[in-house]
């Protein structure tokens, strides 16, 4: 039963055993999470926080045990695993207008195209051991994207004035 839960919650509720891009798939899925909860529970920085610490820490949790079960010893980030892709996203999402469609596509673009790029510092917190390396590379590429995000709409607001 435990197997079962971990299993469901590292990938996404099953999204990264898609045949093809389980990490895009499971990127979909994430924002399609944020956007639901968002919407039904009000959009407020307490909901967002409790989302992206939930996302990171339930995640880091479901990851270990993941790793655990089926990895053993390996450091590798199995494809399956789409829950640190929540969390990646939900940080790029942070700085993105939830009744603004293009800003939600935005961060899902720029988060993806970090997390696949992986540029350092990405690269250098893909390489730590176990769920930490699995979980960091993509709340860094989240980060970036979230940044960049918010660099935009400050050039934006300072070119409409």
């Amino acid at each position: 039963m435990r197997d079962k839960f971990v299993t469901g919650i590292a990938s996404g509720f099953g999204l990264g055993f898609s045949p093809m891009a389980p990490g895009t798939v499971g990127t979909v899925g994430g924002l399609l999470f944020w956007w639901a909860v968002l919407t039904l529970m009000g959009d407020s920085v307490a909901v967002r926080g409790v989302l992206l610490f939930g996302a990171s820490v339930v995640g880091w949790w479901a990851t270990t045990g993941y790793l655990t079960r089926f990895q053993g010893e390996s450091h590798a980030d199995p494809s399956e695993v789409v829950i640190d892709e929540w969390a990646g996203v939900f940080v790029a999402l942070l700085a993105a207008d939830l009744r603004d469609p293009v800003s939600l596509l935005s961060a899902f673009c720029l988060f993806r195209f970090f997390d696949i790029v992986k540029p350092w510092p990405v690269s250098a917190g893909e390489r730590l051991p176990g769920a930490t390396g699995v979980m960091l590379d993509d709340l860094i590429a989240g980060a970036i994207a979230g940044l960049l995000l918010c660099a935009a709409y400050l050039g934006a607001a300072r070119f409409s004035l």
